[in-house]
């Protein structure tokens, strides 16, 4: 009768880094994020061509109707970058 090879004792796996485990779950986007600075802020042009925002006159007329004049970090980054300053 032959015997059963023998396998090497269970070992537990190196346990990951604190930095890895930290980014498990979040999505691409977020790990690619680009940072703003909170406190920039671009007014928004009336009437006339606009250079700054690259916001159409429609739009900025009906952001003014509702009270909105500038546009803060969170809606800067989302403008083209050849519109920022």
């Amino acid at each position: 009768m032959a015997t059963l090879p023998s396998f090497p004792s269970p070992a537990a796996p190196d346990a990951p880094s604190k930095s890895v485990l930290a980014l498990q779950g979040l999505d691409q986007a977020l790990l690619d994020a680009e940072i703003v600075d909170p406190a920039t802020s671009l007014p928004i042009p009336s009437g006339g061509e606009d250079t700054t925002t690259g916001l159409s006159e429609k739009t900025r007329k009906r952001l003014k109707d509702l009270g909105i004049v500038e546009l803060f970090a969170g809606a800067l980054i989302q403008l083209p970058l050849k519109c920022l300053p």
